[in-house]
């Protein structure tokens, strides 16, 4: 076989890494992650992941999840009938007042953002949003640039 080819450096390296011994972890790393463990496992059912859960318990997860999923879906049809979002929502207005003042606020709130972009010109907004997405790229590419730097400052010994 040539040195160079592909299946002689491959059954090569695979020799060397098998010869290799075995790294142990410190101990207290070993510590660490033994004692994570057992709190884990220490917590109850409720508390772990979805996937430790008994079967019953998910089954009824399961259904509540559906069940509640239908009854929005059947009140949003049942709002969407002739006016009855409009009587719904004067119903809870009697009912709680502050609704009816949070409403005008919020009201107020659209009609000053709606008078604002209409009176700034398109080219301001889309100048706007270009900086905007200019600055969101600029911090991700940071960010990248940080984690590369010190992911490898912490492998260099």
């Amino acid at each position: 076989m040539k040195p160079n080819d592909p299946e002689f450096l491959e059954q090569r390296l695979h020799r060397t890494l098998r010869s290799l011994p075995d790294r142990q972890a410190p101990v207290s790393l070993t510590e660490r992650v033994l004692a994570e463990i057992a709190r884990k496992e220490a917590l109850p059912w409720w508390r772990r992941s979805q996937t430790a859960w008994p079967i019953a318990a998910r089954a009824a997860f399961v259904l509540a999840s559906l069940g509640v999923v239908a009854a929005l879906t059947k009140g949003a049809t049942a709002l969407d009938t002739a006016g009855a979002g409009a009587s719904l929502v004067r119903a809870i207005s009697g009912r709680f007042g502050r609704l009816a003042e949070l409403r005008a606020l919020v009201d107020a709130l659209t009609g000053a953002g709606e008078a604002l972009v209409d009176t700034v010109s398109p080219i301001w907004l889309y100048g706007g949003l270009a900086v905007v997405a200019a600055w969101y790229a600029m911090v991700v590419g940071l960010g990248a640039a940080i984690y590369r730097t010190l992911s490898q400052s912490a492998r260099t010994p």
